[in-house]
């Protein structure tokens, strides 16, 4: 997306879930030219078989594998500098940047549409409100076709941090344990969500108590903290 950006394209972030008509609304709404698409399942099948129905569309780009009728990514990016220069007509400030596609849960899915400005502004406010260090390890949950997840992730790479993906809604608590996080960005009722099977967890085990204990003292230590980095 980075990359996308830098050269002036405008970049569509997309679910590995859509359907071949999804695509196809995709495609014909935002005018797509090109399409990156992963190796991985069968997503560029639906995707490949929408793109023949857009005569817009004029390449196809395949990352971690290679299919007939697509560019490989892994093997042509390294017949390519790893500097970009900068020019006069490069994509800047009010450009437009990023295009995002509502779920369309009440309705038709719409088109909303980013500039360089309002990226920087959010992460900018990303990177004010919480404080990463390039030790931390971030785990990635929300899918990165959402605004709120993208920024977060753009802002811990202002850290240095590293990222690793969650593999899926129901193997969290699993990637949690491989991956050891020390951050984690997410929506409230994913904290409910987590909270509450975690208590539900500890009471069985008896250790409830004790949980709440922890949670108090740290807590505590959290606001002596602030008040000793704000005195």
């Amino acid at each position: 997306m980075m990359a996308l950006n830098k050269i002036g394209a405008i970049a569509i972030l997309a679910s590995n879930q859509l359907q071949e008509h999804d695509f196809e609304y995709r495609y014909n709404s935002a005018g797509v030219k090109a399409i990156v698409c992963t190796a991985d399942g069968d997503t560029y099948t639906y995707a490949e078989s929408a793109a023949k129905k857009c005569p817009q569309v004029e390449r196809l780009v395949m990352v971690g594998g290679a299919k007939e009728g697509w560019r490989d990514f892994d093997v042509e990016y390294q017949r390519f500098s790893a500097h970009y220069y900068r020019s006069e007509n490069t994509s800047c400030g009010d450009d437009t940047a990023l295009m995002f596609f509502t779920s369309g849960t009440t309705g038709t899915s719409k088109c909303v549409m980013l500039c360089q400005k309002n990226i920087f502004a959010a992460v900018r406010s990303a990177i004010q409100s919480v404080c990463f260090t390039p030790d931390d390890v971030l785990v990635s949950v929300l899918p990165v076709h959402h605004t709120y997840e993208l920024m977060c992730t753009i802002a811990g790479s202002c850290y240095g941090m590293q990222f690793c993906a969650c593999t899926s809604l129901r193997h969290v608590m699993k990637d949690f344990k491989e991956y050891r996080p020390t951050g984690l960005t997410l929506v409230p009722l994913f904290v409910t969500t987590m909270y509450k099977r975690i208590m539900s967890e500890a009471k069985n085990s008896g250790k409830d108590k004790m949980l709440g204990i922890a949670a108090t003292a740290g807590r505590s230590a959290e606001e002596i903290a602030a008040a000793r980095s704000n005195g």
